[in-house]
């Protein structure tokens, strides 16, 4: 993972924000001037021997290494807590780590090989062990291809979900990627349900609301498996298939769907001031396609995948692999990769404009964007923003 540098600070002022309702057609954005006012000053705002691998959205703590130790922190990255000291020999034989999630007193540690640390507690002094599902060649359910990506943990009802995301040429396809899950309280692992005619597990989100996990799969020409999944809690234990839970998918890819070709990467819930509460905003994975939007209202397998949020015409072909929501405002952050010109992009509801407000020249691997005293916070970078509440 390459770690990039910035040098200044973003700060937005929110000058109002429009109503919106919703309607079944794509939207498509238009590129007017956006209701937000963006000032660029000189303020450096490289975190200092700091690197940030996500939150918890309950607390508001932000997790990540500094000076060394794996450290907490509520303002920003202005002041850490020391947790525990950072295992970088254990960890390096373990691929780096890709993503962070909090569940029932527990930390949870993916890495890019597809290993799983969970914590002892959440206090200073933490320990982490290695809770890694057994592979196929040791009698486990995890695919010997699979490895771990951003955005592939969730938790829900006392689980803790992981998908199977592979790269060329280690592919999992024809065999169909899964999403595992993990019993926390009796330490045991179990295949959770399969998605077959995918290529893989893009991500994991679930909306404690409703007790429902979401499962983004892609990609494009893997056939009909890809797009969202849904699992409910109350389906947990009654699989039919390959799996022990009765997961469906959602969304809608067949042949005569407009959008049919249109799958996620990152996914959010929502927020109340978003226009779309309690429906999915989401990374597009699709070039041409900044930010979809997908009902959670729908019946299975008839949700289509609406286009948001597009670029202008003649922009470069690009992804984007992480979107946040400032609750407070229904602001979105996202930050797209695969490009010549990566950056970081914001959108005010109704969503009908967007704006690049910064790039940087790397293409990177992404891990959770965060939110915290002010600031937005990835990787090593932080921005100050005028809200700091967020889902993600």
């Amino acid at each position: 993972m390459k770690i990039f540098a910035l040098s200044f600070a973003l700060i937005v002022f929110f000058t109002g924000c429009a109503v919106y309702t919703t309607g079944f057609s794509s939207k498509k954005t238009s590129h007017q001037p956006l209701a937000i006012q963006f000032i660029i000053p000189s303020e450096h705002s490289v975190l200092k021997n700091a690197y940030v691998f996500g939150s918890d959205p309950r607390t508001k703590l932000v997790y990540g290494i500094h000076n060394s130790f794996f450290s907490s922190t509520d303002d920003g990255g202005d002041h850490w807590t020391d947790l525990a000291p950072w295992p970088y020999i254990a960890l390096e034989a373990k691929g780096g780590v890709v993503d962070l999630i909090v569940a029932e007193g527990h930390i949870f540690l993916l890495t890019t090989k597809g290993n799983l640390l969970e914590s002892d507690t959440l206090a200073p002094g933490l320990k982490f062990q290695d809770v890694s599902a057994p592979t196929t060649a040791q009698g486990g359910p995890r695919h010997l291809a699979a490895n771990g990506r951003p955005y592939g943990l969730a938790a829900m009802a006392g689980w803790v979900f992981q998908g199977e995301y592979t790269n060329a040429p280690n592919e999992i396809y024809p065999d169909a990627p899964r999403v595992l899950r993990y019993d926390i309280a009796r330490h045991r692992w179990h295949i959770s349900f399969a998605t077959p005619h995918a290529r893989h597990i893009h991500s994991l989100l679930v909306d404690d609301q409703a007790k429902t996990l979401f499962v983004s799969v892609g990609d494009e020409g893997y056939g009909d498996g890809i797009g969202v999944w849904r699992l409910d809690a109350t389906q947990i234990g009654k699989g039919q298939g390959q799996g022990e839970d009765q997961a469906v998918k959602w969304s809608d890819q067949r042949p005569q769907q407009q959008d049919r070709e249109n799958y996620p990467v990152d996914m959010i819930i929502g927020g109340p001031h978003s226009g779309f509460p309690g429906d999915l905003l989401a990374a597009s994975d699709l070039p041409g396609t900044h930010v979809m939007h997908v009902r959670t209202t729908q019946a299975p397998g008839t949700a289509p995948i609406e286009a948001l949020i597009i670029p202008p015409s003649g922009e470069p072909r690009e992804t984007v692999r992480d979107v946040t929501e400032d609750r407070s405002t229904g602001v979105l952050y996202f930050w797209t990769t695969e490009s010549s010109t990566p950056g970081l992009y914001v959108s005010a509801p109704p969503y009908t404009t967007e704006e690049k407000v910064w790039s940087y020249n790397a293409n990177v691997t992404l891990t959770r964007t965060a939110l915290s005293g002010g600031f937005l916070m990835l990787g090593s970078e932080r921005f100050r923003i005028s809200a700091p509440d967020a889902q993600h």
